[in-house]
């Protein structure tokens, strides 16, 4: 728990660091029509903790794309690695996709997860258990929420089932 909360706190102080300000630029005819100019993020940096069910994380890169009604899909490809114990350890990769019905990504979202994974699992009723290793698909659909911490990172909670190790998760993710 301790390395968690230590993490978490790295994190919170490195999308500080990293975060974008607002600039604000003056009409050039007139001083008084003045006018805000937000810069929009296109790329983020990706982690993920998954602290419950099987845990593990993950790192990618986020590229996110404004639809002209005035919708958000954030895109993610990120690589993963999950643990437990003796019992279970997988690796791969996964293209998440989120969809959020607002331009500022906070709220309520749609995810959709597809990847391949790598498992080495052990049954813990056998006698003599050995390891089993093959390839399993990481298919899942789910649904978050997403609040913004900085100006322009994010946490999002979300939890998601389909067809992979433990037919779900619960995430913990943070983008800067």
């Amino acid at each position: 728990m301790k390395k968690i909360f230590f993490i978490m706190i790295l994190l919170c102080v490195m999308a500080y660091a990293h975060a974008d300000e607002n600039t604000i630029t003056s009409n050039s005819t007139t001083q008084i029509n003045k006018k805000i100019e937000i810069k929009y993020r296109k790329n983020f940096l990706y982690l993920r903790l998954t602290p419950l069910l099987i845990p593990g994380c993950a790192v990618g890169f986020t590229h996110r794309i404004r639809l002209i009604d005035e919708t958000i899909i954030d895109f993610t490809l990120a690589a993963h690695y999950h643990f437990y114990r003796e019992l279970h350890k997988s690796y791969g990769a996964s293209i998440i996709s989120e969809h959020f019905g607002n331009t500022r990504a906070i709220g309520l979202f749609f995810r959709a997860n597809v990847g391949a994974e790598y498992a080495e699992m052990q049954n813990p009723l056998d006698d003599d258990p050995k390891p089993e290793k093959r390839w399993m698909p990481n298919i899942t659909m789910g649904l978050g929420y997403s609040f913004m911490i900085f100006n322009n990172s994010y946490l999002r909670l979300s939890a998601e089932i389909g067809y992979t190790m433990l037919l779900g998760r619960i995430n913990c993710e943070f983008l800067f």
